[in-house]
């Protein structure tokens, strides 16, 4: 028995998808068939969308939809359970198997990664599907599998922020909005966002930017020192994210990071949180006299299984508006205008596929 689904597939002498039925087999050991209500439109998958190619691929690395159906062995979901779909897996064995499917006439679509969610259904390893409560379930939960996993969990597990640090967040996006709720959560303050679109630092505000400044000012890094000085400290926050990590954006960041004092303490902390292109770095000299602290944060060092619960429990309380967070939505067919907009800086926060 197969499933038919509609799948947004991306040939390698192209960059615009083409919408394919396909049939999608039952779940073999492992494996889960999710109906996808939502996925998102993640703006780290602009680089595979440009990127030389030379197989047929399918994308897509969050979402969130209806179990419909499940494999030998599977253990983690159930039928009929409301689940967030994600790229990063929990701990566990995995099935021998790469997520991809045969296309009309027998060509295989696969994946860099184990899951793809641009499309009606997705057949994926149960490692990467996790259940969430039945009252975020709607496609705006499917931001949850990566930007608010990837924002929040930046800030509560990779950096672990503390009630009245002072915070900067470069790029209002939807992973900066999801950091930003998380660091007021977390009872930081100030909370400073950063971008070049008015619209984004406006909607900042109503993730917890207390400040927001614009990069199309003058004296940037000094407006964002004014804003986080504090008495008897050295200018700058006790913790930078940035999530664009440009060649632009990570030498300013690091500037804007609390400088320590020689002999004295450490400085504050830059945690990279964009996806930079090869060859791009901060700057070592500000790093070292500086004595602040560079890390990064992929995804979420902690067990997705816990985690993404745990996150959209937030959604539920309050503390992240998914509605507020996706600003874009498109059906299917329109998915190469939504990649398009995402491009150009159209959308305000997050974009989603809508399959409701």
């Amino acid at each position: 028995m197969t499933t038919t689904a509609q799948l947004a597939v991306l040939r390698p002498d192209s960059t615009e998808f083409s919408i394919e039925d396909v049939e999608l087999p039952d779940p073999g050991p492992g494996q889960v068939l999710v109906r996808n209500h939502g996925a998102g439109i993640c703006h780290s998958q602009l680089h595979e969308i440009r990127a030389e190619r030379t197989r047929t691929y399918l994308m897509g690395h969050e979402g969130c939809g209806e179990v419909i159906a499940v494999g030998p062995d599977v253990s983690l979901v159930r039928p009929g359970q409301s689940v967030s779909v994600t790229w990063v897996p929990r701990p566990g064995e995995s099935t021998p198997w790469r997520a991809g499917v045969t296309l009309p006439g027998g060509e295989y679509a696969t994946t860099d990664e184990m899951v793809f969610t641009w499309g009606t259904h997705s057949l994926l390893d149960q490692r990467y599907v996790v259940p969430i409560p039945a009252a975020v379930a709607t496609d705006a939960a499917a931001v949850l599998g990566c930007a608010v996993l990837t924002g929040a969990s930046a800030v509560v597990r990779a950096a672990g922020v503390p009630s009245g640090a002072s915070v900067v967040v470069w790029g209002a996006g939807g992973v900066g909005l999801s950091a930003m709720a998380a660091a007021r959560r977390s009872g930081a303050g100030p909370i400073v966002a950063v971008d070049l679109s008015r619209e984004k630092l406006e909607l900042a505000r109503r993730f917890g930017a207390t400040h927001v400044v614009d990069v199309a000012e003058p004296d940037v890094l000094d407006t964002v020192l004014e804003v986080t000085t504090r008495a008897g400290r050295p200018a700058g926050a006790d913790f930078v994210f940035d999530c664009v990590a440009s060649e632009q954006t990570l030498g300013a960041a690091l500037a804007t990071v609390r400088r320590g004092e020689l002999g004295g303490s450490r400085g504050g902390t830059l945690v990279v949180v964009g996806v930079a292109k090869p060859g791009v770095g901060i700057p070592a000299r500000d790093l070292l006299i500086g004595q602040k602290t560079a890390t990064a944060s992929l995804g979420v060092p902690a067990d997705t299984g816990v985690e993404l619960p745990r996150l959209a429990q937030w959604c539920v309380d309050g503390d992240i508006n998914l509605d507020a967070l996706v600003t874009d939505r498109y059906p299917l067919r329109d998915i190469n205008r939504g990649i398009a907009d995402l491009a150009a800086g159209r959308v305000r926060g997050r974009a989603v596929l809508s399959f409701t």
